[in-house]
């Protein structure tokens, strides 16, 4: 238990080690930094606000990437042996071609900032303080170099050639520094000698005064004429004030003009748009009693087609009813027919099924019948019967004949009956 505390402790040590020694080769630079990676006194990396990690062996150069200004002041003899005392700054930045910023770091003595450094006010100046002071020196000598070129009234007249041959000069000293010059300004010219100064001011004064003269004269003719024009613009505007008051005048008159002929134009299209009215009225109004008659008459034929067509219905319907009865009518007799047909078959079935004894009892009886219904019919008043025999057909029709005659004498009471004798 205790080796294994141990080891978690050293294990945990030499990860807080490990981690410590990465974020101290962990470098980084800000947006308005450079950085530059060497190895061997020879640069690997360079850039503005890049991350870089460094390997054993590799270190590192920071410095501002921002513009820098200097400023210079000196005494110049121009070309005429004449003394002038020049102000003016220069502003240059490291160059960021391949190679340039570790030239400048090496050459200029740039001031290397830590990480720290960069949040403090002198961070944002490249050169320390003797090495700015160097550098003015030399800018100095190289505008003293420059002003020799030229004589005095042409520095003073135009003090931009100055600038430009300063400019000109520092490009080819600071060609190898690994510096751009970005731009060279004078901002003063001053002669030293006050009886110069005169003389020279002399020639611009008197030519100062003459052109102030003339600008006096210029102006006082100027105003002449501006007051003549005024005059003149007075005069226009007085003309055409009354001539603007004529034409509305004139535009009145016209309008009043105009203005009659138009109600004199309503009231005649107001009496042509009421003639055209009552005309219109008036053929509205015939219209209308001509569509009324049409409309009475249409009615009438209308009704007239009704009351055809309500007796056509009824006809139809009785027609109808006729037919329903008749078919009606027939439909009962059929069916009584099919009655009575079913009937007759059943009776016949059952007269096939009867014995022959009782269907010739029950043809007797029928004729029987039959004859009675005749003889009723005949002027039969005694009817006589002889037979010899008891039975067969004889005695038969004699039983008949005897029935004949008691269902006679029962249809006719009054008249006389006489007994029926049978001779055996």
């Amino acid at each position: 238990m205790q080796w294994t505390l141990i080891t978690l402790i050293a294990l945990f040590l030499l990860l807080a080690f490990a981690v410590f020694w990465w974020q101290s080769r962990y470098q980084t630079a800000e947006p308005n930094q450079w950085l530059i990676r060497l190895r061997d006194g020879k640069p690997v990396q360079a850039g503005i606000g890049i991350q870089v990690w460094l390997w054993p062996g590799e270190s590192i150069a920071r410095f501002t990437s921002t513009m820098q200004r200097v400023t210079f002041e000196t005494e110049i003899h121009t070309q005429d042996k004449q003394q002038i005392r020049v102000h003016g700054f220069l502003l240059w930045s490291i160059s960021p071609k391949e190679g340039h910023p570790f030239q400048a770091f090496s050459k200029l003595g740039i001031a290397n900032r830590t990480q720290e450094d960069g949040q403090r006010p002198e961070a944002h100046h490249a050169l320390s303080r003797p090495q700015h002071h160097a550098f003015r020196r030399s800018v100095e000598a190289l505008a003293r170099t420059a002003a020799a070129e030229y004589p005095l009234r042409q520095i003073l007249s135009e003090p931009k050639l100055l600038s430009q041959s300063i400019q000109q000069y520092l490009d080819e000293t600071t060609s190898s520094w690994g510096i751009l010059i970005e731009s060279t300004e004078i901002t003063d010219i001053h002669v030293t000698q006050k009886e110069l100064f005169h003389q020279l001011q002399s020639p611009y004064i008197e030519q100062s005064r003459i052109e102030a003269e003339q600008i006096k004269l210029q102006a006082s003719k100027e105003i002449e004429e501006l007051r003549l024009e005024q005059q003149r613009q007075l005069h226009l505007q007085r003309s055409e004030t009354e001539r603007k008051q004529e034409v509305e005048l004139a535009q009145m008159a016209l309008d009043k003009e105009q203005e009659k002929s138009r109600l004199f134009t309503e009231q005649l299209e107001l009496q042509q748009r009421r003639i055209e009215q009552e005309a219109a009225l008036k053929t509205l109004q015939e219209e209308r009693q001509h569509k009324m008659k049409l409309a009475s008459l249409a009615r009438r034929k209308e009704e007239a087609l009704q009351e055809e067509a309500v007796q056509t219905a009824i006809t139809v319907a009785q027609e109808e009813r006729k037919d329903l009865a008749l078919k009606k009518e027939l439909q009962r007799r059929r069916d009584e027919y099919e009655i009575m047909h079913t009937q007759q078959q059943q009776q016949l079935e059952l007269e096939s099924q009867k014995p022959q004894a009782v269907r010739d009892a029950e043809i007797a009886s029928l004729s029987i019948e039959k004859a009675s219904a005749a003889l009723q019919q005949m002027p039969i008043r005694d009817i006589r019967w002889m037979s010899s025999s008891q039975e067969g057909p004889s005695a038969l029709l004699l039983q008949l004949l005897d029935s004949l005659q008691t269902f006679s004498s029962k249809l006719h009471p009054t008249q006389d009956t006489q007994d029926t004798q049978h001779t055996s």
